[in-house]
């Protein structure tokens, strides 16, 4: 039952937004209406499910994921007024654009749901163990982690006075994108409380795809096309020097 009650919320929920996107034209909204999806099914599951340490600390770090990441969201639209990932979707589509966007918002959606599978697990099961204690432990790190990188980014990019210059302050002198790193490791800790529950093994369909989406698809290879047009022959060095993804040291 929670499962078709979280896959309607998440379809209603995305279509609403979808109607806002009709009446303001920015498509950058999608990611904000997603960001607050993804949260309000984990608070459903909070609710419906059965109270157990893992689903408390489980929806208080999605509270703080959520609370981070609609700061971003919110920064980054009222900052810009279009985003090159939709500004090239509003070029692709422009024949029939709202229509090819519904279908996106749907999308949307269901990823957002399918995402969210590891919150149906841990709210279907009490239990706490040693998986339970190192799945705490790779939450904290990934969530501090995201925290962490985020705001070396922000206050890198807030102080500096050439566009063109890259961050390598921090966590980024380790990594490229040590963000989608530490996003990473934060949705594999909170799968991995659900392994103590039947069939939770399923769970892990969250951190992988999330892993697919970000070395295949829309995460690292669209900002390093993006950073590559716009910073040039510096970020091609910055590439040979750093690792792309998993923070480590420096090639010399």
């Amino acid at each position: 039952m929670e499962l078709l009650i979280t896959f309607l919320f998440s379809l209603s929920w995305m279509m609403v937004a979808w109607i806002v996107y009709i009446f303001i034209k920015r498509a950058m909204i999608v990611d904000l209406a997603w960001t607050f999806c993804v949260f309000f099914i984990s608070l459903l599951y909070f609710m419906l499910g059965v109270s157990s340490a893992s689903l408390y600390i489980g929806f208080i770090a999605s509270i703080i994921w959520a609370v981070k990441l609609v700061t971003l969201l919110t920064i980054r639209i009222f900052k810009h007024k279009s985003d090159g990932r939709y500004t090239k979707l509003d070029e692709l589509w422009k024949d029939s654009l709202e229509r090819n966007y519904f279908v996106f918002f749907i999308f949307q959606a269901i990823g957002a749901w399918i995402f969210m599978i590891p919150f149906y697990f841990i709210s279907r099961f009490s239990n706490w163990g040693i998986i339970e204690y190192f799945a705490t432990v790779i939450t904290m790190v990934g969530l501090l982690g995201n925290i962490l990188s985020d705001y070396q980014l922000q206050s890198f990019i807030f102080h500096r006075k050439d566009a063109a210059k890259i961050c390598e302050k921090g966590l980024w002198y380790y990594s490229r994108h040590p963000n989608y790193f530490f996003e990473f490791v934060y949705w594999l800790g909170i799968s991995l409380f659900a392994l103590s529950s039947p069939y939770g093994f399923i769970a892990l369909i969250s951190p992988l795809s999330l892993l697919l989406t970000l070395l295949f698809f829309t995460g690292i290879p669209a900002a390093e096309k993006q950073a590559l047009l716009s910073k040039g022959e510096s970020y091609r060095l910055y590439q040979e020097k750093v690792s792309s993804f998993i923070p480590w040291f420096r090639k010399k």
